[in-house]
């Protein structure tokens, strides 16, 4: 649904229409003149200033089974990984070492931070990417 598809339940509210109280009313809701992706965008801005979305990273060692075990210990405190970056030209790391990016899900602050202090525990040294400074 779509603001202007709410008009008609806000005159409702805002008592703008004689409803007698014997009378049924029904009003429809509406939409669909958003797009679906900025619809998308707007969801995902929503969830990252909730808290609800939070960006780590990190650098492990570039053997096999690093990113598995990152990810295991993730999900072991359950948080949902929505994307996950194996990185090496981009981030310069030290040889023998690779930077993992993660966009997880998680329920509230408290649960970020239960999952950045489980890492730690872990042997791993996240690092927390704050949400941006630009001007709306």
């Amino acid at each position: 649904m779509e603001g202007g598809g709410a008009a008609a339940l806000a005159a409702v509210l805002a008592k703008k229409v004689t409803i007698s109280p014997d009378e049924n009313v029904n009003v429809v809701l509406s939409g669909g003149n958003i797009d679906a992706n900025l619809l998308a965008r707007v969801l995902e801005q929503v969830l990252v200033r909730q808290g609800r979305y939070m960006m780590l990273k990190m650098l492990v060692l570039d053997r096999p089974g690093s990113l598995a075990g990152a990810l295991d210990a993730v999900a072991e405190v359950g948080a949902n990984v929505i994307e996950v970056f194996h990185r090496r030209a981009m981030w310069l790391a030290p040889l023998g070492r690779v930077g993992i990016e993660m966009l997880l899900e998680v329920r509230d602050e408290s649960h970020a931070k239960d999952v950045i202090k489980h890492l730690e525990d872990k042997g791993y040294t996240p690092e927390r990417e704050g949400q941006s400074d630009w001007a709306e």
